[in-house]
Order: C-alpha cells, then structure tokens, then sequence
C-alpha cells in the first residue's frame, strides 16, 4: 500500500520499482504518483501587485524530464506516475541548478559523491507544470514585497545528507540572505521546499532577498503556464540592473534548462 500524503485536492504517493543503474546496483527505488488540480496564475500591477489563481478545467499531455514518462492533465486535474531516471541522467551535485542553491555557501554531501536529478514537467505544448504559490504586494513604482514557496522533486541514487551554509551579503545595493540547512534525502525521489521572500525599494535601488531551505512536501498548488515570480523578478532587475554572487544574474528559480 502506498504512503500517501493529501491536502487541499494534492496528492503525493510514494511507489517502488525495480531498478539496474550503470553501478549495477539493482535494489528498489522509490518512484512517486503526483496528482492534484491545476491552477492557473495571474499578476495584478493596477493599483497594486497582487497575485491571484483560477481552476483550470482543460486538458494536456505532459512531459517529464529525467524519466521520459507521460502523465496528463484531464479536466484540470494532474496525474502522473514517475519512475527512476536513467543513469546518464544524473548528474553532480555542484552540475545542477537547483532553486536558490547560489545563495548558499559550501554546499556539500555526505557522502561526498552522490548523483543526482530534479523533476521538470511541461505540457507537450511547452508549457511548465510547476509547484509553487507566489505572492506580492505594493507599488511597481516604489516598494514591492512578494515571497514564494516551491517544491522541487529531487533524486538521488544513495542515501544522502546535502548541508549548506547561509550568507549574509550585499552587492550593489541587494542584500542576500539565507539560512544554513540540512536535510536528509533517501535514495530515489524527494521532495525539497525551497521558500523566498524579497522587498525591494525601487526608488532608492535597494533590497533584501531572503531564501530558506527544507525537507518536506507542503500543500502548495500545481500552477500551469505564465511564470508569475520571473515577472515579478523583470521588474526588480529591469529597474535596479542588480548583480547577484561572483558577477553572476540572479535568477528565478525556474531557469534550469
């Protein structure tokens, strides 16, 4: 019997399928049942940011990547079966962009080698399925605020623990700040939560991004289509042309291809 966790219309069943890898290492690993109605997001800048959602009743074909597996949205309700990824697939840990893990410092495993690959979903029209809530508020002439919550589905081939130390920087008038984490993933799929909170003050070209890092699949909602936190973020850069770590943009978190 699968373990199932539900909330609010979403579920998350955990599986387990026979699985060889290139090591030759044939014992069980967990795949997973994703499933839950689909929203579709929309971003308010008249008078003020706000963000809101509408059910989205059509239907789609949807893709995965690592695994190649079809699942589909059916009168606006998601569902998929996700199995293990092929070994060529994986990759490094330090090979893969994974949500905020730039604003962390010495990030690490224990063990130190471990493989592994994060769920992207998109319809076969190329639209992304991602799960995520976003929210703002504010004047896009003058102070915004708006914080995100997103999971990431990560595999890995071993039991793992990934760490990472948190910052506390400024470059150019943006400060970055995290906290440190750790958490424990086992072998085959997992779910991360990643949450972020951002202030910026347009006028006076300064602000603060706060990012946090946790085990855990929260009841958050499979939003389909527009990617309401890069728009969010076009405003900030676009208006405060800030640089992030080392030179480098910051990015939204869904710029992994």
């Amino acid at each position: 019997m699968p373990a199932v966790l539900a909330t609010f219309g979403v579920a998350t069943a955990l599986f387990f399928t026979g699985c060889g890898d290139d090591n030759g290492d044939d014992s069980l690993v967990a795949g997973m049942t994703l499933s839950g109605q689909v929203f579709v997001p929309s971003l308010t800048t008249v008078p003020g940011l706000s963000v809101s959602y509408a059910a989205f009743t059509g239907t789609h074909g949807i893709e995965d990547w690592p695994t190649g597996k079809a699942g589909a949205i059916t009168s606006g309700r998601f569902d998929m079966a996700v199995g293990a990824p092929a070994f060529e697939h994986l990759f490094q840990i330090t090979g893969i962009d994974w949500g905020f893990l730039f604003m962390f410092d010495d990030v690490i495993t224990s063990p130190l080698t471990v493989w592994v690959t994060v769920l992207d979903l998109e319809t076969t029209g190329g639209v992304w399925l991602r799960r995520e809530e976003v929210s703002a508020s504010g004047d896009p002439a003058g102070i915004i605020s708006a914080e995100i919550d997103f999971v990431d589905y990560i595999f890995v081939d071993r039991p793992v623990t990934i760490s990472g130390v948190g910052i506390n920087e400024t470059h150019d008038g943006l400060t970055l700040v995290s906290d440190n984490f750790s958490i424990s993933l086992r072998r085959g799929w997992n779910a991360v939560r990643t949450r972020g909170q951002f202030n910026f003050n347009l006028a006076e070209e300064t602000g603060v991004k706060r990012a946090t890092i946790s085990g855990g699949d929260p009841n958050l909602r499979w939003v389909l289509g527009d990617d309401t936190w890069g728009e969010i973020f076009g405003m900030e850069a676009a208006s405060l042309d800030l640089r992030g770590r080392a030179g480098g943009t910051l990015r939204s978190p869904r710029t992994r291809r």
